[in-house]
């Protein structure tokens, strides 16, 4: 895995390396600069607090390779910049921290500013293959077609663009599928991020695979004017989907299907559902019918609590099992004196209470879910499940798949997962506001290591 560690520093210095950053664009987020030292302060508190509190930091990227990129993006933060300048040149450190759930994202006022007032790449893309396919154009020229390529943009192959678009990206481990569906969704705040605000794009398109390149010079649009175009040109054929439930339930002859979209149970709550009835219900009902294919759909669930995981596996494993070896941390306390967003007493005062010291860290105790053994439950699926799965089944919903997979209990069908199937480092989370950019970095506490023997990829 060197060569990956490698790569991924070499491309961070090259993109550090940029004399100057376009912004063309006019907005108060863009116009306001911070000093030098303001910025390497902000950065100095988002290191402080990653190095200190994240206790899978060194997973994937060691300590004098992940110190070398930290030290690389501080002496680049060398004149004055503004906040999203800032992002430019900390994101690829997103890549080495290798863990989907920390996070470096923009302010409250850069969000705002994206919604009201900056420009963007009116375009939705999609990365399939080697090519990228214009999904939908958001433009004012009618010309460009959905499901013509994109081969350049300003001078610049679009497949190229897109991959160092990928390395901006937070993911889990190695993973590629997460990173590639982030920038298939969010493509032109991407690559606002990555180039600047422009207020035009030079385009090179294939209208068909062997076609022509056809040359076009489209400007740049708002949020505003996207939506506007959106709602003209594709609302009537692709309406705006209907709220699905969190989870459903069907039979037809000898095939159920299980759609779970989420594990989060607040999203749980309030629809009333309480998982361990639910399912032992719907396992009852297979049982009496004689089903024999059980399809669990976890495409888009983007995980949640290990409680509902455990609730569904007692239905798949007739025997009893232990859902994690360990679940660890580097602090017993949380200090107060840092500026967490959404994390008060009791919280604090939880991760205080659950964990003991142990060697050079501290380990949770058995009342966090998924340390004790759990019962299988008595209606037992028997036949063969099919695992549905994409880039957005994340976090708790990766070691779902884990934990499936560890067993042979199932044949999994679509992408590989976002969220990683042997750890992840997530639970307690904190939101910290930077003192001077006022971008924020997402914080987890807790590194949970699943009871499987899969390799850590």
């Amino acid at each position: 895995m060197k060569s990956i560690y490698f790569h991924c520093l070499i491309f961070m210095l090259s993109l550090l390396a940029s004399p100057s950053f376009a912004q063309d664009q006019g907005s108060s987020i863009l116009d306001q600069k911070f000093t030098v030292a303001q910025l390497q302060e902000d950065f100095d508190v988002f290191r402080r607090n990653v190095e200190n509190y994240q206790p899978g930091l060194y997973q994937y990227t060691s300590k004098e390779k992940l110190d070398q990129a930290f030290d690389a993006a501080r002496a680049a933060l060398n004149q004055p910049m503004n906040a999203v300048d800032f992002l430019r040149i900390t994101s690829p450190l997103m890549k080495l921290i290798a863990n989907g759930h920390t996070q470096l994202v923009g302010s409250a006022a850069y969000y705002k500013a994206m919604k009201e007032d900056l420009k963007f790449f009116p375009f939705q893309l999609l990365r399939k293959d080697g090519e990228i396919y214009i999904l939908r154009n958001l433009s004012q020229e009618e010309n460009i077609s959905p499901g013509a390529i994109l081969k350049s943009i300003n001078g610049e192959s679009a497949e190229q663009v897109f991959l160092k678009l990928m390395d901006l990206q937070t993911r889990d481990g190695y993973n590629q599928t997460g990173p590639q569906s982030r920038v298939n969704r969010y493509f032109a705040r991407n690559y606002a991020l990555y180039k600047g605000f422009l207020d035009q794009f030079d385009m090179e398109i294939q209208e068909t695979k062997n076609g022509p390149l056809k040359k076009y010079t489209v400007a740049a649009s708002s949020v505003i004017e996207g939506t506007k175009i959106y709602e003209e040109r594709y609302e009537k054929i692709n309406p705006a989907p209907e709220q699905k439930p969190a989870i459903s339930f069907s039979m037809d002859k000898n095939i159920a299907t299980l759609t779970i979209r989420t594990f989060d149970d607040s999203a749980l709550k309030k629809e009333k559902i309480k998982t361990k009835k639910v399912f032992k219900e719907y396992f009852e009902k297979m049982e009496t019918r004689g089903v024999e294919h059980l399809i669990i759909d976890l495409r888009d669930n983007g995980g949640g609590a290990p409680q509902p995981t455990e609730n569904l596996f007692a239905h798949l494993y007739d025997q009893e099992f232990t859902f994690y070896k360990e679940i660890s941390a580097k602090v017993k306390k949380i200090p107060k004196k840092e500026a967490y967003n959404k994390l008060g007493f009791g919280e604090r005062f939880l991760h205080s209470l659950i964990f003991k010291k142990q060697g050079d860290q501290f380990i949770g105790k058995k009342i966090i879910p998924g340390l004790k053994p759990t019962k299988p439950a008595k209606a037992q699926f028997k036949g063969q499940v099919y695992v549905l799965t994409n880039a957005r089944s994340f976090s708790a919903t990766g070691e779902m798949t884990g934990i499936i997979k560890n067993q042979n209990k199932a044949i999994f069908i679509g992408e590989e997962p976002g969220g990683n199937p042997v750890q992840n480092v997530s639970g307690l989370m904190a939101i910290l506001e930077l003192p001077h950019t006022k971008n924020r970095a997402v914080i987890p506490f807790w590194l949970w290591i699943m009871n499987v023997d899969l390799e850590n990829n």
